[in-house]
C-alpha cells in the first residue's frame, strides 16, 4: 500500500533519540523535518542502525524487516532500491553540510557513496 508523502524527521539517528529502559521515549531536533516518501527516511535509518559504514546491506535489510514487522508504512525495498536511497541521503548530507574542505566524517560519506554504486 503506497502512502505518499508523510512527515519525516530528516535526521533520524542515535543522537536524536531519547531512550529509557531500552525503549525510544522521544525524538528531538526536528529542524530538518519535511514531507516526503517514508522509504527515504527508512533507508537512512537502516544505514544508521545497520552497519553504518559498510557496503554489506545485511543489517540494514534486517532493520527494514523489523520496521515492517512493527507496521511501518514504507514500501518493501530490495537491495538496489535501498542502495539508491542510502546514496540519496549521503549526497544530500554532503551537499548540505560537507562543503569542499576536508573533513573526516564527510570524506567517509563520500567514500561510501562511491562504494555503494549499484
Amino acid at each position: 500500500m503506497a502512502v505518499g508523502a508523510q512527515p519525516l524527521h530528516g535526521d533520524y539517528y542515535h543522537g536524536n533519540l531519547l531512550v529509557a529502559d531500552g525503549r525510544i521515549t522521544g525524538l528531538i531536533d526536528w529542524d530538518e523535518a519535511w514531507l516526503g516518501a517514508p522509504e527515504i527516511e527508512l533507508a537512512g535509518a537502516a544505514r544508521e542502525f545497520g552497519d553504518h559504514w559498510s557496503t554489506d546491506l545485511t543489517r540494514a535489510q534486517q532493520f527494514v524487516d523489523w520496521y515492517h514487522d512493527e507496521g511501518g508504512t514504507a514500501q518493501p525495498m530490495d537491495d538496489e532500491t535501498l542502495v539508491q536511497l542510502i546514496r540519496h541521503r549521503l549526497r544530500a548530507e554532503v551537499t548540505a553540510f560537507g562543503g569542499t574542505a576536508p573533513d573526516e566524517y564527510y570524506d567517509l560519506q563520500r567514500e561510501l557513496f562511491a562504494k555503494l554504486k549499484p
